[in-house]
């Protein structure tokens, strides 16, 4: 077993365990669900009969929005709104509901700090809701080694798991120089060709966490942003930058190509035209440049990059948390479906905001005129 089967199996499992944890489910109720999955749910609890990635390739395929429905639900602690869902297309199944508080708020009540330690990353949360994530190798321009991608996958992951953790996420480089030089060339320098592809498992483990990364996440760009650094950037919901911040796709210069999906999110941001100037010709370009061409949305002065960004976190933050993750999730989708599926999927995102306590609280403040207090159900 490979380390990337072997990580995508735990990360599943996890997954599944919170599901059924957050809305007391059996392994009967959750089987019945999920009856298309070629393999039981306790088989795949089973810590030797995890299920394969082709396996959870297939789950995802076959059961596609039912998952979704799901995910949204524990999201923003809405057993309730996911429990009738499930009990709409199930009559039959067995669901007992469970009075699930939400451990954090816009407005501090609850809040929850990370309780994690990295070698390469800071971690703080400087007012509640808020998270900074600063990658923390300045003297490298913070390039990444073997650890700060390790660190930078399982920051992601244990957020997919546990987004109760921010509201808003600001990911930002130590010092002034870089946000991230790409990976760390002086650790690469002689790696066998196994060595590189067990290194690359983890990038491309670190990519998806942050694809699917429920909080949103605004990349900071306070330096070089050049090859993996640069698509770390852009698998951020979007990014602000200093306005000498430069950018590079450099790996065809170095005998290789992007592959932390930057062949994927780049186009998406400046059109396919544009970006295959940029990966195939390899040359850098200016912060002014990224604002033309709709890579970056905002251009800051240097000192005051994390003032601006840390301001829009706050007002993401303050926001329904529920209505956001949701939003975000949609919009994800309309650049991944037809417009047809993709609006299916808003209509049932939507649905899953209106029985909420925080739709009511904000009809209620605006009528009252006053600033809403979500509470994240």
């Amino acid at each position: 077993m490979n380390e990337k089967s072997a990580h995508d199996r735990e990360v599943i499992a996890k997954r599944i365990k919170h599901i059924r944890e957050a809305f007391g489910l059996t392994q009967k109720d959750l089987a019945k669900i999920c009856k298309t999955i070629p393999s039981t749910i306790g088989n795949w609890e089973q810590a030797r009969q995890k299920p394969t990635v082709a396996q959870a390739h297939l789950m995802n395929v076959r059961l596609g929005l039912t998952l979704d429905y799901i995910f949204l639900g524990t999201m923003g602690g809405m057993a309730t709104a996911t429990i009738n869902r499930l009990r709409e297309c199930h009559p039959t199944i067995s669901l007992p509901l469970l009075e699930r508080a939400v451990p954090g708020s816009p407005g501090g009540q609850g809040a929850i700090a990370m309780q994690m330690a990295f070698e390469t990353l800071l971690v703080e949360t400087p007012e509640p809701g808020l998270m900074v994530a600063t990658m923390n190798r300045p003297d490298r321009l913070n390039a990444m080694n073997t650890q700060m991608m390790t660190d930078l996958r399982d920051l992601f992951t244990e957020l997919y798991v546990r987004p109760d953790l921010a509201n808003c996420i600001v990911l930002t480089g130590a010092g002034e120089r870089g946000f991230c030089a790409g990976a760390d060339l002086k650790e690469r320098d002689g790696m066998t060709d196994e060595t590189w592809r067990r290194q690359h498992a983890i990038v491309e483990q670190m990519i998806r966490a942050m694809h699917q990364c429920p909080v949103p996440v605004i990349a900071a760009v306070n330096g070089v942003a050049m090859g993996g650094g640069l698509e770390i950037a852009l698998a951020c919901d979007f990014i602000y930058a200093a306005g000498t911040a430069r950018f590079a796709f450099p790996e065809v210069t170095r005998g290789i190509m992007p592959g932390a999906a930057g062949p994927q999110n780049l186009p998406r941001a400046c059109g396919v035209r544009r970006a295959k100037e940029i990966v195939l010709s390899g040359l850098p370009f200016s912060a002014q440049e990224a604002l033309e061409w709709g890579i970056v949305n905002r251009l800051c002065q240097p000192d005051g990059l994390m003032a601006e960004a840390l301001e829009t976190a706050r007002v993401i933050a303050a926001n329904a948390p529920v209505g956001v993750r949701s939003a975000k999730k949609a919009l994800d989708k309309a650049v991944e479906i037809d417009r047809a599926s993709g609006y299916d999927f808003e209509i049932a995102a939507y649905n899953l905001t209106v029985p909420t306590e925080d739709r009511l609280e904000g009809v209620h403040a605006f009528n009252e005129k006053r600033k809403p207090v979500f509470r994240g159900r």
